[in-house]
C-alpha cells in the first residue's frame, strides 16, 4: 500500500470509530476527533496513563530488567507447572485404577497436544508503558476468616488445625 492510500484508510477508519462524515475537511475532523477523545477521558473510557514523563536512561534499563526477571519466573513457574500435572498424568496412567483407560488418556493429550500449548509472552517495553494507572488497583478477592468459616467438604481435610492421634505411640 501507498502512504497516501495508508493515510487514507486509517482515516476512513477513525471517521467510522468515531461515526463522523469522511466529506468533513481533515482539519475539522481532526479537531471533531480531539474533542471526542477529551470527553472520553472524562466519562472515564479512555483511562490516565500510568507514565506520564520521559524515563530517564537508568529508569528504563531498571524497566528492563524488572521486565526480564519476571518474565524469567513466570517461564519457570510454567515449566514447574507443566511438569507437575505431567507428573500427575503419569501417576494415573501407571496407577492400576479401574476407572482409568489408557486409551482415553492418550486421547485426550493427543487432542491437548494438537491444540498447542498455550505460552506467556514477554511483555514489550512500549505495552508496559501504555498500560493505564488503573493497573495499579489490586483487589482483594479472597479472606482468611470468610474461608475459614465457610463450611466445604474438603474444609476437615485441608483447614485442620493439628494431625490427630492416630494411635500406636508408646507413653514415656
Amino acid at each position: 500500500m501507498e502512504t497516501d492510500s495508508v493515510t487514507q484508510h486509517t482515516y476512513q477508519l477513525l471517521c467510522d470509530i468515531f461515526d463522523i462524515e469522511p466529506t468533513t475537511s481533515i482539519k475539522d475532523s481532526f479537531k471533531i476527533f480531539n474533542q471526542k477523545l477529551i470527553q472520553y477521558q472524562k466519562d472515564n473510557v479512555i483511562k490516565k496513563p500510568l507514565v506520564t514523563e520521559q524515563l530517564s536512561k537508568n529508569e528504563e534499563n531498571t524497566l528492563i530488567n524488572i521486565n526480564n526477571v519476571m518474565f524469567n519466573d513466570y517461564k519457570q513457574r510454567e515449566n514447574l507447572f507443566k511438569l507437575r500435572s505431567e507428573a500427575t498424568l503419569d501417576s494415573f496412567r501407571y496407577s492400576k485404577a479401574k476407572h482409568f483407560k489408557e486409551a482415553e488418556y492418550n486421547n485426550m493429550l493427543k487432542a491437548e497436544e494438537s491444540k498447542g500449548s498455550l505460552s506467556i509472552e514477554k511483555l514489550t517495553i512500549p505495552h508496559i508503558l501504555s498500560t493505564s494507572e488503573d493497573s495499579l488497583q489490586v483487589e482483594k478477592i479472597s479472606n482468611g476468616k470468610i474461608s475459614k468459616n465457610t463450611d466445604t467438604s474438603t474444609k476437615k481435610y485441608v483447614m485442620i488445625e493439628k494431625p490427630k492421634d492416630r494411635g500406636g505411640r508408646m507413653k514415656i
